[in-house]
C-alpha cells in the first residue's frame, strides 16, 4: 500500500506535470529550432550574436533537463497514483487548462485493487441481503431480484457462489472511507461503495430452476 499524499502534494504534482512540463517542452522545441536554423542558414556576419545564442540556448536546455530530472524524481509517485484514480473515487481529471469534471460512477470489482492501492481509503467488509431474492437458473444464466428489479448473470462468471451454512442470499463486498478528508477539496469521494465482489447463495438453492418467459431483465454490472 502506498503512502497517502497531502492535498498540497497532489496539486503541486499536477501543476508540474500538466502545466510546467508542457511549457518547458515548448520552450525547448523553440530553442532547438532556432539553433538548427542559425547553424544551417545564418552566417556569422549576418548575426554577430549567433554563437552566443547557440551556447546560451544549450545552457538553458541543459538547465531545463536538470530541472525536469529533479521534478520527475520528486513527483514520480503521481504517475503511478494517477493510474489508480478512477471516477469511482475522484470526480475530476487534471488537464493543461484546469480540471475536467467527470462526476462519480458506482465502484465495480475492477476498481477494488486500484482503490486499495492508493492507500487513501480504509476498507470495511459488508454483507447485505435487503431486498435480495434468488429466482433460479436457466441453461446459461442465473436470475435474481433486487427489490422489484430482475437481473441476470452469466453462469460462466465467477460472481455467484453457492455456500454452505447460510440461509439466504447475500451480497459480499466492501465500503471505503477516505482517511484524509482534506482530499475532498480536490474531488476525492468521502465514502465509496458498496462495492460487491460476489453474490453468495445457500447451497440448498443450487438446483433451483427458473423458466424465463420473457419480460424486462437486465445484466447485472458488477
Amino acid at each position: 500500500m502506498s503512502k497517502a499524499k497531502s492535498v498540497e502534494a497532489w496539486l503541486k504534482a499536477e501543476q508540474y506535470l500538466y502545466n510546467v512540463t508542457p511549457i518547458l517542452f515548448i520552450i525547448g522545441v523553440f530553442l532547438l529550432f532556432m539553433m538548427v536554423f542559425l547553424l544551417l542558414y545564418v552566417k556569422n556576419r549576418d548575426f554577430k550574436w549567433k554563437w552566443q545564442f547557440v551556447i546560451g540556448s544549450l545552457a538553458i536546455m541543459a538547465a531545463m533537463v536538470l530541472y525536469l530530472n529533479i521534478g520527475n524524481t520528486k513527483y514520480g509517485w503521481y504517475r503511478q497514483e494517477s493510474l489508480n484514480v478512477t471516477t469511482a473515487i475522484r470526480d475530476r481529471q487534471k488537464k493543461i487548462f484546469g480540471y475536467h469534471l467527470k462526476g462519480f460512477t458506482p465502484p465495480k470489482v475492477y476498481d477494488k485493487a486500484k482503490i486499495e492501492a492508493t492507500g487513501l481509503y480504509t476498507r470495511h467488509a459488508i454483507q447485505e441481503s435487503d431486498g435480495l431474492t434468488y429466482i433460479g437458473e436457466t441453461e446459461y444464466l442465473y436470475y435474481f431480484k433486487v427489490y422489484k428489479k430482475l437481473y441476470n448473470v452469466s453462469k460462466n462468471a465467477d460472481f455467484i457462489e453457492f455456500v454452505e451454512g447460510i440461509e439466504k442470499p447475500q451480497f459480499i463486498g466492501f465500503n471505503y472511507t477516505l482517511n484524509n478528508l482534506e482530499l475532498v477539496e480536490i474531488g476525492f469521494r468521502t465514502e465509496v461503495g458498496p462495492l460487491y465482489t460476489n453474490l453468495q447463495l445457500p447451497k440448498s438453492m443450487v438446483d433451483q430452476l427458473y423458466e424465463h418467459r420473457g419480460g424486462k431483465t437486465e445484466v447485472y454490472d458488477y
